[in-house]
């Protein structure tokens, strides 16, 4: 830890050649945002990085970064905001110093924000075109009970959005605490630590970012007798559903998270299956298996697929009968072999690279039980038994608790409000 409160995590490793992953995190992210109004989070991803630096505009930035690797790359995780970039060791303390002085000396250039909005206005309806558009908006948003930090701006979000608004949202996040700097990859230790100190280190200290009083971690939408409906405007022959169910969240029970991923994969493989195999469909599910260990909630295990609007009833049925089978007996040996095998394969490619390694330690110079966490991590993927994998069918695959989902094509019945599916129309009138 730096004078100043800035936390460093290093791994100089050669698994990669002339290249270095670079990460700086700060403030709380999705964690200090309210989880009952809706902000400009959304706008950082438009042209947070686009406004500049300090008299450099994103011109003079792109011409004095022409033919070296530095740049700047935003995101918002849980429990931080991120500015990321890949570099190399002759660029690593330029690179270093673009970061510190985005997050000391921002410069507020209106010109990026309008050339975004006007972008995102003209391409709003391509959020509608096809099933997968409309999940890649919505699904997030959903699945977390309909949380404002997930959801994806309609058009009046996009219209009301001005320089003068996003710098009175972002401004404060810039200059918010703490600061982790992140670095893996292919460099000289003592090298990065003094150009560490020359930038970062140089900061001003800062205080942590205040935590809002209703930022709550995530909640699982509550279960309802038919499916929640969106609709497209794309091919009528296209659709997609999904059934989810509750897990859970937090870094205390990360193991058990994982196990749950060889029940995700059992899923997978008996869904592809029946459908493609079996039934002759054309289409490809897909069960996935989200855990947020920052959160102490808002898990799930979801299966969904792209199909046809005659076909989601069929969907619906085959999974609630796989989820039945696996609730009542185990799987045999053969079958969990056939999925723990893939897994430690994937884990073993996986962890040779540094973002496997970066992605699993984010935020551990201030949590170092994220250490001890990785000490089991390939046991707890790949020792697990048939009677373990039943008896977290039965705890989490509860037919009570799952919640549906179907997007369909536009019909006449919806075309009355062809302009919003039912969900995002229910959830604004609520807020009126």
């Amino acid at each position: 830890m730096l004078a100043n409160g800035v936390r460093v995590l290093m791994f100089p490793n050669n698994a990669e050649r002339n290249k270095i992953m670079v990460n700086v995190r700060f403030g709380k992210g999705y964690s200090g945002l309210s989880s009952e109004q809706e902000t400009l989070a959304w706008s950082g991803a438009m042209a947070l990085m686009a406004s500049g630096v300090g008299d450099l505009g994103q011109e003079e930035l792109d011409k004095i970064t022409t033919g070296r690797r530095i740049g700047l790359a935003f995101g918002i995780d849980n429990d931080a905001f991120e500015i990321s970039a890949d570099t190399r060791p002759s660029d690593l303390e330029d690179q270093l110093h673009l970061i510190a002085a985005k997050l000391a000396f921002p410069r507020w250039d209106a010109a990026p924000v309008i050339r975004s909005k006007a972008a995102a206005l003209i391409s709003y309806d391509s959020f509608s075109a096809s099933p997968q558009a409309v999940l890649g908006r919505d699904l997030e948003w959903l699945v977390r009970g309909k949380d404002p930090r997930w959801k994806t701006p309609d058009k009046e979000d996009f219209n009301q959005l001005t320089a003068e608004n996003f710098r009175t949202f972002w401004k404060p996040i810039l200059a918010s605490g703490p600061i982790e700097v992140m670095l893996f990859g292919d460099f000289d230790r003592d090298e990065a630590v003094e150009s560490i100190l020359k930038t970062f280190g140089a900061l001003k200290k800062r205080e942590a970012q205040a935590i809002v009083p209703d930022a709550l971690a995530p909640q699982f939408p509550t279960p309802q007798a038919g499916p929640e409906i969106l609709v497209h405007k794309g091919d009528r022959e296209r659709a997609a559903a999904m059934v989810a169910w509750p897990t859970g969240g937090g870094l205390d029970n990360v193991r058990e998270s994982r196990k749950l991923e060889v029940l995700a994969s059992i899923f997978n493989d008996r869904l592809f299956e029946i459908l493609r195999s079996q039934q002759g469909a054309s289409y490809s599910p897909q069960v996935i298996n989200s855990w947020p260990v920052e959160f102490e909630s808002g898990g799930y295990i979801g299966a969904q697929s792209q199909l046809t609007p005659d076909n989601i009833d069929r969907f619906y049925n085959v999974v609630d009968l796989i989820a039945e089978d696996l609730r009542e007996k185990p799987v045999s040996a053969d079958e969990l072999q056939r999925v723990v095998e893939p897994l430690r394969q994937l884990i073993a490619r996986a962890s040779s690279g540094n973002s496997f390694w970066m992605s699993q330690l984010e935020g551990a110079s201030y949590n170092p039980r994220k250490f001890t966490a990785l000490q089991t991590l390939l046991r707890d993927y790949t020792a697990i038994t048939p009677e373990e994998v039943q008896a977290l069918a039965v705890k989490y695959l509860d037919d009570a608790k799952k919640w549906k989902l179907a997007v369909l094509p536009e019909s006449d019945r919806l075309a009355a409000n062809d302009n919003e599916p039912k969900a995002r129309r229910e959830d604004k009138a609520a807020s009126n």
